[in-house]
């Protein structure tokens, strides 16, 4: 009934995205590798992001991931929920924006310094 959002080191694991192939079997999409993003607590302050590498089929998923969060805690604020259960809600969706920003920063700071 009631979750929690874990405080720092966290670990979110997304994906693989699953389809629908022609039996309706479930079966992985063979381009989206699994997103395992650590986060912890960064001596001196802030937040350090740990995760395997970025591929573009990541990048454009983590972006739709952060997408949909934004516009669920948009629609979350016209929704009769007992107020208890929406803090929760709306702590999770904010936590997983917040992994889901730090992921897409790194990601395009890692994509800049390739270039160099």
């Amino acid at each position: 009934d009631y979750g929690f959002v874990e405080q720092y080191p966290q670990k979110w694991i997304l994906g693989p995205k699953v389809v629908l192939n022609d039996n309706d079997d479930d079966t992985q999409d063979p381009l989206l590798d699994q997103v395992v993003i650590d986060i912890k607590e960064a001596e001196g302050g802030g937040l350090r992001l740990d995760t395997d590498e970025y591929t573009p089929k990541n990048i454009e998923y983590m972006q739709g991931v952060q997408s949909g969060m934004k516009e669920a805690a948009e629609a979350l604020k016209t929704v009769n929920i007992p107020k208890n259960e929406l803090a929760s809600i709306l702590l999770y969706n904010e936590a997983l924006i917040e992994a889901s920003t730090l992921f897409l920063e790194a990601a395009l700071y890692d994509e800049s310094h390739d270039e160099l």
